[in-house]
């Protein structure tokens, strides 16, 4: 099953965003451009009834990942994006597009020229959005250094679905709370001894007793 986008035009107002108060109102409060990017990708039944889009994205997405280039963006996300005039709104990519709901569909670059700024992204775990493509997550130093006192872990780990390692490694775990929307993480930031320890704990305990079933988080 081939993974496609059902774009959305939508002629909504933007939102002007302020980085010096509280931004993150403008992009999460209230926002139309959010739930029209989630209805591209997600059911739009489920879309129509929602009263808050992170119930709906509980356990699909891995949030507040600062844009640092469109090669390093995961197969499938929702950008945060601010114009030239300041206003925030919201696009979907995947694979190499941009789905503006304001502006259109672009390849990214070609979205470069709009004169648009994108600051985060959020992550979508749609397994088949992840189905042939050319891509693998991004393993912190701190990981992989661990990988090299264990070949075996190191293994199993790389065996696994890329969409599995990217939920590994960005602490989405079954029975933990999803990342917030709010949250902002860069490469840069250096992962901390404790969370080093229990995404090396998750990896061990995967391997040592295999998933058969869905887990309670997944249903």
């Amino acid at each position: 099953m081939v993974y496609k986008i059902e774009y959305i035009s939508h002629p909504f107002e933007s939102t002007a965003f302020n980085p010096l108060e509280d931004g993150k109102t403008n992009f999460y409060a209230g926002n139309m451009s959010l739930a029209v990017c989630a209805a591209m990708i997600m059911d739009r039944s489920d879309v129509e009834t929602l009263g808050d889009i992170h119930r709906l994205l509980y356990g699909k997405y891995l949030a507040g990942f600062e844009f640092e280039e469109y090669y390093l963006l995961p197969p499938l996300c929702i950008l945060q994006t601010v114009d030239d005039d300041g206003m925030a709104v919201n696009a979907v990519y995947h694979n190499g597009l941009v789905y503006d709901p304001k502006l259109g569909v672009f390849t990214a670059e070609e979205y470069e020229k709009q004169n648009i700024s994108v600051l985060n992204y959020t992550q979508i775990f749609i397994p088949e959005a992840y189905k042939g493509i050319d891509w693998k997550p991004y393993i912190p130093a701190e990981i992989q250094a661990e990988f090299e006192k264990d070949a075996e872990l190191e293994k199993y780990f790389i065996n696994l679905p890329v969409m599995e390692q990217s939920k590994i490694l960005n602490y989405v775990h079954p029975f933990s709370k999803p990342s917030s929307f709010k949250e902002n993480r860069n490469r840069a930031k250096p992962l901390t001894p404790v969370k080093i320890q229990q995404i090396i704990s998750h990896i061990k305990s995967l391997a040592s007793f295999p998933k058969t079933e869905k887990s309670a988080w997944e249903e």
